[in-house]
């Protein structure tokens, strides 16, 4: 009995573990793509992120935000609990060491 015991929490650990290991993978903003994941969980979606397949824009629209950003159009549109408005589009900007998803508008 106790080796059963054992067994079962070694399996949950390691479930744990792959858990940990492929959300940190998919969440630490080196790519921009990340940072996208990323920002679609902190606005309350974690659902939409793995629905959002991030490519980059490159219709010539402009949108408010900075010229040196690039800009990606997510799949799985949704409502943003932050900005009260459906996003489709977010701009990523360049730290210092990781990216940064910033909510952006197309104008005009």
């Amino acid at each position: 009995m106790k080796k059963k015991k054992k067994m079962f929490i070694s399996l949950i650990i390691s479930i744990a573990a792959i858990f940990v290991i492929l959300g940190s993978y998919y969440l630490i903003p080196i790519t921009p793509e990340n940072a996208i994941r990323l920002r679609i969980v902190e606005d309350f979606h974690p659902i939409n992120t793995a629905k959002a397949s991030p490519k980059k824009v490159s219709d010539g629209v402009s949108y408010t935000g900075k010229n040196s950003w690039s800009y990606y159009s997510i799949r799985k549109h949704y409502v943003s609990d932050t900005e009260g408005s459906e996003i489709h589009v977010l701009g990523v900007s360049k730290g210092s060491l990781f990216y940064k998803a910033h909510f952006v508008y197309p104008v005009g």
